[in-house]
């Protein structure tokens, strides 16, 4: 409740425009802005608006996925669709090899 008392004036001078002056000359002439609905309003425009302030400096706490025993991960390609891709179009010893070797490195 404190911090909130002493962001207020600020947060009422660079979020609406009204000076200090202003605004405790407005609290001290208009007795509907000493009232508790006005100070209730205030007081949620302040958390609001420090809320959003905040927000940026939040701090990513996400977890990442848990594996579950028995699930892998999705497999990467690593070049074996290329090397199959060879073989078939010239189907050779070495291109025979190549293949076997991307599926291993693969696994």
């Amino acid at each position: 409740m404190q911090r909130i008392k002493q962001a207020l004036p600020s947060i009422i001078e660079q979020d609406y425009g009204v000076s200090r002056q202003e605004l405790f000359q407005a609290l001290q002439t208009n007795p509907a802005l000493r009232s508790a609905a006005f100070q209730s309003m205030m007081l949620d425009a302040a958390k609001y608006r420090m809320a959003q302030r905040e927000v940026v400096n939040k701090v990513d706490r996400s977890v990442p996925p848990v594996q579950r025993p028995g699930v892998s991960q999705p497999r990467s390609d690593d070049g074996v669709t290329s090397a199959l891709n060879r073989f078939r179009a010239e189907p050779s010893v070495e291109n025979a090899a190549k293949l076997l070797q991307a599926r291993r490195a693969n696994r």
